[in-house]
């Protein structure tokens, strides 16, 4: 019960669950944290791209103005800020128009630089490979989601019909919270299952039949046979991941020093790139060789973008293996509803009406 001591593996039960919650807690600010930076970053070099000065695009004036004057009001107000309230407000307002004048005298800056820098992260860089800073944080929301519901299921804080529960004797409480979170668990684990199999045949190209050993019609592959094609597939994803990555640690400081990311990549360096980067361990040799540049011109260059070798796909390539965080978000869900049922029928927190647990409960089965 909620008063008692609980046993030592209901104490190391709930000592998990403890570690777990807080894990994912901090897992979820984090991710939150790169989504908010990813969109701040992205949103400000979409605006220092747009050209108002010679192409008369609003987007590139409205950004500098609203910038020049947040700018400005921050680095007038914080030196004053303890100068009292009147100077400090007179400060920001000054520091707030300065900045909006300065924006729009400034119309044209940077716009060449961003518009390279925008190019690279959108058409070579890894976040390429995952489609671009936008499906990039369309993942990351994803996540937040899976995050935000495991973390309710672990406080009890799920969605759940309690009409039930509410009329029921006190006895049958438990029994039919215990029922709930099993079934809960049940359909989160054959949800994860059904979307890691589809994942596998449609995306990994896994083979969904084969002949009968009989010889007679088709037969489904196997569960553990799609799953080899998966493993296949992501060693040959995370290999392009890693000479993506390579390759931008290359191109960041040119793009940064506003070189045209296009084009300072020539023919022999990328070759060489090819011929020492170990391509063969994961692709045909043909394949590989046929990526392979005519030096016959010392002047051509190619894009700092990875390719398959054979079949050609870069862009949007590990879209499919980020796939897998809805599967494997259920699947940690699943386990938090029968790691839940094991924390009540062990007798470490209790249940009320409505399947509920407090915080309270959960202190008090703690002491």
């Amino acid at each position: 019960m909620s008063g008692s001591t609980p046993s030592p593996l209901g104490a190391l039960l709930m000592r998990v669950d403890q570690l777990w919650l807080r894990l994912e807690t901090r897992l979820a600010v984090w991710v939150l944290v790169t989504e908010v930076v990813t969109l701040s970053v992205w949103v400000s070099l979409k605006g220092l791209a747009a050209d108002y000065a010679r192409g008369g695009n609003l987007v590139g004036l409205i950004f500098r103005v609203v910038a020049g004057a947040i700018i400005g009001g921050l680095i007038c107000y914080w030196p004053l800020r303890k100068r009292g309230p009147m100077l400090s407000r007179l400060a920001a307002f000054a520091g707030i128009g300065f900045g909006a004048v300065l924006g729009r005298l400034l119309v044209g800056a940077g716009t060449d630089w961003a518009s390279n820098a925008v190019g690279w992260l959108q058409n070579a860089s890894a976040l390429m490979l995952i489609g671009g800073p936008r499906g990039f944080v369309t993942r990351l929301t994803l996540w937040v989601a899976l995050l935000g519901g495991s973390i309710a299921a672990a406080k009890g804080k799920h969605i759940n019909i309690d009409v039930a529960t509410r009329y029921l004797p006190e006895k049958l409480v438990i029994p039919i919270a215990v029922m709930g979170w099993c079934l809960a668990a049940l359909v989160c684990f054959a949800a994860s299952f059904g979307f890691t199999d589809s994942i596998a045949v449609t995306k990994y190209r896994a083979e969904a039949f084969r002949s009968c050993e009989n010889g007679e019609g088709l037969c489904d592959t196997g569960f553990g046979e799609r799953l080899g094609s998966v493993g296949k597939g992501m060693s040959t994803d995370f290999f392009l991941l890693r000479k993506q990555l390579g390759l931008d640690l290359h191109t960041f400081p040119k793009v940064l020093a506003g070189t045209r990311y296009d084009t300072y990549l020539k023919a022999a360096e990328w070759n060489q790139m090819i011929e020492e980067g170990g391509w063969e361990a994961h692709f045909p040799a043909d394949a590989v060789r046929g990526l392979k540049l005519s030096t016959d011109d010392p002047n051509a260059s190619k894009m700092p973008a990875v390719v398959a070798p054979d079949t050609g796909e870069g862009r949007d390539l590990l879209i499919r293996d980020l796939n897998f965080i809805l599967p494997f978000g259920l699947l940690v869900i699943g386990l938090k509803f029968l790691l839940r049922t094991l924390l009540v029928l062990l007798g470490v927190i209790k249940v009320e009406g409505g399947h509920g647990v407090s915080e309270g409960d959960v202190r008090e089965a703690q002491a």
